[in-house]
């Protein structure tokens, strides 16, 4: 047989030999480095992004703080964090903004001073703060998604940002409307508790806010404490 055949065939055996004992090195290494991931919606940390709106429920403090409901709401976006410690319970905060727009049916604020009677008026409130709750999981088999949940917890906002507009009618017919920014009277935090029910994206919200929003020293009837809205989790379905 030639030199070169027989060089042929044992180098093809070299070849051949090393890579049938690597593959099956890798296969086994590879079962042995599996790990599971601890970053999911069901699992140990998961983060997500949400948007919400509400009204705001319940009397005022006292006949100055009626609102008109239909034209009263607010809205908010936000970061959520979840940390997971068992099937059944996670605790977590939230990181939101927040705008509160209030449109009083007997303030009447301006004319007060002396002005016209007033035609329109709307106090808004711009908020960021954070939220601590707690979370209890009903749903036993869910497999990598949010579930049924029950949340309970408390918050505490800054009110970075306030305005009082309104508009009264000259004897002339026309129309004058003002704006009005950083409003003294307005506190610069609230705080209270709140509560939600969720069914994967989506959420039904509810907050009592035990501090007030306006200064005791210029005597105004607080709005309506609750507040009862919707929110929908901007993560998959």
């Amino acid at each position: 047989m030639p030199i070169r055949i027989v060089f042929l065939i044992l180098l093809g055996l070299f070849i051949c030999l090393p890579a049938s004992g690597q593959e099956i090195f890798l296969r086994e290494d590879l079962r042995g480095d599996t790990i599971t991931p601890d970053t999911g919606m069901n699992r140990k940390h998961y983060r997500h992004a949400f948007i919400g709106s509400n009204m705001f429920l319940g009397g005022p403090d006292g006949p100055g703080g009626a609102i008109n409901s239909f034209k009263s709401w607010g809205y908010e976006y936000g970061l959520r964090y979840k940390r997971k410690f068992s099937h059944y319970y996670s605790v977590g905060y939230d990181i939101n903004l927040r705008r509160l727009r209030y449109t009083p049916s007997e303030w009447q604020m301006a004319s007060l001073n002396g002005e016209l009677p007033l035609k329109r008026e709307k106090v808004v409130l711009v908020q960021t703060g954070l939220a601590l709750y707690q979370r209890i999981n009903w749903q036993k088999r869910r497999g990598d998604f949010i579930g049924r949940f029950v949340d309970l917890g408390v918050y505490g906002h800054w009110n970075f940002a306030s305005r009082y507009v309104y508009a009264f009618d000259l004897p002339t017919g026309e129309r004058v409307k003002v704006k009005k920014s950083k409003l003294d009277y307005v506190q610069p935090f609230d705080y209270g508790v709140l509560g939600r029910i969720g069914f994967g994206n989506f959420v039904l919200k509810s907050t009592y806010r035990f501090s007030d929003h306006f200064k005791e020293s210029y005597g105004l009837d607080e709005f309506p404490r609750f507040t009862l809205g919707f929110e929908l989790g901007l993560h998959p379905f």
